[in-house]
């Protein structure tokens, strides 16, 4: 439903939203193109030779909102309007985060521009669990494994210095 769209996320973890956008990329067998505010000036070339399935990620900045803005910021919001033009039924989805979607310009509140948003919730352990265990299957694993979900959650989300340390 968001091809040929644009769809803002609200949050502040830029980073976990582009390690999400990776995983949903490599999971539906789509390509991720990342591109940083000196890159949108080349989007509408971009957006016009894409023919698969992509999500374009863009870098948050100024031009994403109304307050001071330069004359380049303008352009870029001009830019991205024309490419949400050329977007439509389009297999390209456009999206960016922001903290509050109270916050982006007027210009990109508009039926498919960033007229959809989200809040982030970061995953629950249990979830990254119950994504585990469809994965691998669970005929595979002991039955205490598969009950304690939040446990084997949070083993698979931390980062240990030292696997041996911890007797893993």
């Amino acid at each position: 439903q968001l091809l040929g769209q644009g769809f803002l996320l609200e949050g502040e973890d830029r980073e976990a939203y582009v390690h999400f956008l990776q995983w949903a990329t490599s999971t539906l067998n789509i390509d991720l193109i990342e591109l940083s505010c000196a890159d949108l000036s080349n989007l509408k070339d971009l957006v016009s030779k894409l023919s698969k399935p992509t999500i374009v990620f863009l870098e948050p900045n100024k031009w994403l909102g109304d307050e001071d803005l330069s004359d380049e910021d303008l352009n870029e919001q001009q830019a991205l309007i024309e490419v949400f033009a050329l977007i439509e039924n389009r297999p390209i989805i456009l999206t960016s985060i922001c903290s509050s979607y109270g916050e982006i310009s007027e210009l990109f509140r508009h039926r498919g521009r960033f007229d959809r948003h989200i809040s982030w919730t970061a995953p629950r352990p249990e979830t990254y669990a119950d994504d585990f265990i469809e994965m691998l299957g669970s005929n595979l694993l002991e039955e205490e494994v598969i009950t304690n979900k939040k446990r084997l959650g949070s083993l698979l989300c931390a980062e240990f210095a030292s696997l041996r340390r911890l007797g893993m």
